[in-house]
């Protein structure tokens, strides 16, 4: 059970702790709808979820699994594993005795067609390109298409490929 700051609701929160390759069944969620569908005491009276939120560790789900989701009086969001393995923390690092020393994984470093088009715009070779709040590029839109974007549009504008492309987006101060 969690309680959002903002409005004072409750959600209600299942955590199924699954091999990836297993397959979740409705019945492994059934006593959750159940539970999570009444209503509860707290200091401030009775009170019922407002949400409620399924985390797994597998994304195989059955097909009953996934009708039982859909369609709730009290919505029903599913997180996926494959959310979990993307977000910014370092599982491996993770701790509950120790939440506030979370740590997060570095940032991602640009492709090398992004460092070069930075290099030369600003002159300088960077490991990482800064992010825009701590950057100003004034009024310069710099746009760095990737793929067939590229192969099209730098010939047809003329510009020495995608170098040039960044060259002339570049405006006059």
């Amino acid at each position: 059970m969690a309680r959002e700051r903002g409005s004072g609701d409750y959600l209600a929160i299942q955590c199924k702790f699954y091999d990836p390759a297993h397959t979740l069944q409705k019945a492994n969620i059934d006593s959750f709808f159940t539970a999570s569908g009444k209503c509860f005491e707290t200091a401030d009276g009775e009170r019922s979820f407002s949400q409620r939120l399924i985390v797994a560790t597998t994304d195989k789900w059955s097909k009953h699994a996934e009708q039982a989701l859909k369609n709730q009086t009290i919505p029903a969001t599913r997180l996926w594993f494959k959310d979990l393995a993307a977000s910014p923390v370092d599982w491996s690092q993770f701790s509950l005795a120790k939440i506030e020393d979370m740590q997060f994984k570095g940032k991602k470093a640009p492709y090398p067609h992004q460092a070069e088009a930075y290099r030369l715009y600003t002159g300088t070779a960077q490991a990482a390109i800064p992010s825009f709040d701590v950057v100003s590029f004034d009024l310069c839109s710099l746009w760095v298409p990737t793929g067939p974007q590229r192969r099209d549009l730098a010939p047809r504008h003329g510009l020495g490929g995608i170098y040039g492309l960044c060259a002339g987006f570049l405006t006059d101060r």
